[in-house]
């Protein structure tokens, strides 16, 4: 396995709802085999893709993406009062979630998580779980969601410059196992 201190969350008020409580959570990331988990009903394995659907381009860019998120951040942009900011938003946009005939950068997770919670597209945001909300992917208590961007942008990082992909890797494999590891 491979482990690494990820990052320490201190925002004031980022769990609970007394005014001013700081939370500190300092998380890891961590990789490890998937095993069987000895009580199944209690626990299990989730796709992160189950959290980030709009990130899921194994088959192409994500219907929920083109049809559902792009819409209404587009929509979302165009309804800044000034010019300047609706250019600016449009273009952030754009550079996260590759419109425009812009790139796809898999390492933006946190980035295009974030403009959603800033669009109110997602259920944390506050603004309730409406269509666009059930397709933006399973909600997390408080800003655990943000922490598994933080995670998931950091090894697709990492993952292009340290080989941490054969930490998971048994002694001798084949280039298929190999792939299917890199992939899921």
């Amino acid at each position: 396995g491979y482990i690494e201190q990820l990052y320490t969350f201190a925002d004031r008020d980022r769990i609970g709802t007394e005014r001013h409580q700081r939370v500190i959570s300092i998380s890891y990331l961590a990789l490890t085999r998937k095993e069987q988990a000895t009580n199944s009903a209690a626990c299990g394995w989730q796709s992160w893709y189950e959290y980030f659907p709009w990130e899921d381009h194994r088959f192409g860019t994500p219907p929920v993406l083109l049809d559902r998120l792009r819409p209404r951040l587009i929509e979302w942009a165009g309804g800044a009062s000034e010019p300047t900011t609706q250019r600016e938003r449009r273009q952030r946009a754009a550079i996260a979630f590759g419109f425009d005939d812009r790139h796809w950068n898999e390492e933006l997770t946190l980035q295009r998580y974030e403009l959603l919670y800033e669009a109110a597209l997602i259920e944390e945001a506050g603004g309730g779980r409406d269509a666009i909300a059930a397709a933006a992917g399973k909600p997390m208590v408080a800003d655990h969601r943000r922490i598994l961007a933080t995670g998931i942008a950091r090894l697709r990082s990492k993952i292009k410059y340290r080989p941490v992909v054969f930490e998971l890797m048994r002694p001798s494999f084949t280039l298929l196992q190999l792939q299917r590891t890199v992939e899921a």
